[in-house]
C-alpha cells in the first residue's frame, strides 16, 4: 500500500468520549480498535471533529483503503473521514477464529472501530463488500447512522451477478476445499498469481476496472491481495454469499444513495437499482462509462453525487 504498512498508535484511546464530541484516537494516524472475540482491528481518522457527521468508509472484500484515497482529502475539510481495514485485512489481525469473517462479525467489528473512533453519527460509504457489511450494521447503529452511499454494491450475495459457466458464487468460495489439502502450496501460487500482471488484465477484460482506473491504484490492490491468506478469504466470501441484508435497508429512516458504473459487470446497474428500490428513501444515480472500481475511477464524480447526501445528514432533526 502506497503509505506503507504504518503501525498502529498503542497509546491511542480505545474509548469513546462522552457524548461523542471529539474521538480520542489523534486524526492521521493509524490506531486499533478490539472486537468482540479480541480481533486487532486497525482504523484511521482524518480531518477535524466538527458537529457534522463522520464519513465512514467501508472497503470492498479484499482490498485496502486504497480506493479511497482522492475522496479523503475534500471529505475531510469539514469533517472527520474514517478509513479501517476488515479483520484479516491490511494493518488488522488475523481473526480469533478463521471461520467468524462472515458479514454479521465484520459489521459487529465496524460498531467496536466508531465506539473506539468515538463517533456518534455517521454517514457510511461503502464500496463492493462494504455496501453488505454497512446494510448489515444498519440495525447495531441504530440512528447513529445518518446517510448511506452504497457504491458499486449489493447488500447481500454479491458475486451472484458474475456471469460464466458456473455462478462465482459457488465456485470461487469452493476452491478453498479442494485447495485445503495443499495449504502451503496453494498460498504459493496464490502469491505467485496475484503479483502477476494477470489480475490487472483480467478485471480489465471482465468489467471489473477501465483504463481510467489509475494503475498504480490497481497494482496496490493486487498487492494487498496477494498478502492476504486465500483461505481466510473465500471463507469471507462463503459467508457473505449465504447472507442477505437487503431486507435491513427497509427499516433505514436514512437517505440511502445507490452509485452505480454503467459498465460494472461485477454488480451491474440491475443490482443497485433493487438496492434502492428496498430502501423507502433510497435513489439511484449512475455514471455511464464506469466499472466496478467507480471510487478510483471517478472520484470526483463520487464526491459530487454524495455532496447534497451529506447536506442532508448535516441537517439535525428539531
Amino acid at each position: 500500500m502506497a503509505e506503507g504498512p504504518a503501525a498502529p498508535a498503542v497509546g491511542a484511546s480505545s474509548r469513546p468520549s462522552p457524548g461523542g464530541a471529539a474521538p480520542g484516537p489523534s486524526s492521521g494516524v493509524w490506531t486499533r480498535a478490539e472486537a468482540a472475540d479480541g480481533t486487532a482491528l486497525a482504523f484511521r481518522l482524518d480531518g477535524r471533529a466538527t458537529a457534522r457527521p463522520a464519513v465512514v468508509l467501508c472497503n470492498g472484500i479484499a482490498c485496502s483503503d486504497e480506493y479511497w484515497r482522492p475522496l479523503v482529502g475534500p471529505l475531510s475539510r469539514d469533517r472527520l473521514v474514517l478509513r479501517w481495514d476488515y479483520r484479516g485485512h491490511g494493518r488488522s489481525g488475523t481473526p480469533a477464529r478463521r471461520e467468524a469473517v462472515g458479514p454479521e462479525v465484520v459489521a459487529s467489528d465496524l460498531v467496536a472501530v466508531l465506539d473506539a473512533a468515538g463517533l456518534d453519527d455517521v454517514v457510511l460509504v461503502g464500496h463492493s463488500y462494504g455496501v453488505q457489511v454497512a446494510a448489515t450494521a444498519l440495525p447495531h447503529l441504530g440512528a447513529r447512522t445518518r446517510a448511506l452511499a452504497a457504491v458499486a454494491g449489493a447488500a447481500g450475495q454479491p458475486l451472484d451477478a458474475v456471469g460464466g459457466p458456473l455462478p462465482a458464487g459457488r465456485l470461487v468460495p469452493g476452491l478453498a476445499g479442494p485447495a485445503g489439502y495443499v495449504p502451503e502450496a496453494t498460498t504459493a501460487l496464490w502469491r505467485a498469481l496475484w503479483n502477476s500482471p494477470l489480475p490487472y488484465w483480467s478485471a480489465r477484460l471482465l468489467g471489473g476496472a477501465s483504463a481510467a482506473a489509475p494503475r498504480a491504484v490497481m497494482d496496490d490492490f493486487t498487492r494487498h491481495v496477494a498478502g492476504l491468506d486465500p483461505f481466510v478469504l473465500a471463507d469471507m466470501m462463503a459467508a457473505a454469499e449465504r447472507e442477505d441484508a437487503t431486507d435491513r435497508l427497509a427499516d433505514c429512516d436514512a437517505p440511502v444513495l445507490a452509485l452505480a458504473g454503467g459498465r460494472d459487470r461485477l454488480t451491474p446497474v440491475s443490482r443497485l437499482r433493487a438496492l434502492a428500490a428496498a430502501a423507502p428513501r433510497g435513489a439511484l444515480t449512475i455514471h455511464p462509462r464506469a466499472t466496478h472500481v467507480l471510487p478510483t475511477e471517478a472520484p470526483e464524480w463520487v464526491r459530487r453525487q454524495i455532496a447534497p447526501l451529506l447536506a442532508e445528514a448535516d441537517r439535525r432533526p428539531d
